[in-house]
């Protein structure tokens, strides 16, 4: 095995990561989620029928959110996770 196999990430891991730096306590994931849901609340979007739209407005809202975290917060707002 290459060395550092066992130090990669998946891609999820890393969104969750992302998200509980950014909103950084034990409850991290479900403000994040809270705040993603208001966000689309207020634009007008749904999670489960415009997900680009989702981590657009999302991103467009806190520029420290990467795609894939915006992605994995557009799922937790859609109550996927």
């Amino acid at each position: 095995m290459p060395l550092g196999y066992f130090n990669r990430r998946s891609a999820t891991d890393e969104a969750d990561m992302q998200v509980r730096g950014i909103f950084a306590d034990d409850a991290s994931l479900e403000r994040g989620a809270a705040w993603a849901i208001s966000i689309l609340q207020d634009a007008d979007i749904d999670p489960h029928d415009q997900p680009v739209r989702a981590i657009k407005a999302l991103r467009s809202a806190d520029r420290r959110i990467s795609l894939i975290a915006g992605r994995y917060l557009v799922d937790l707002a859609a109550g996927k996770r």
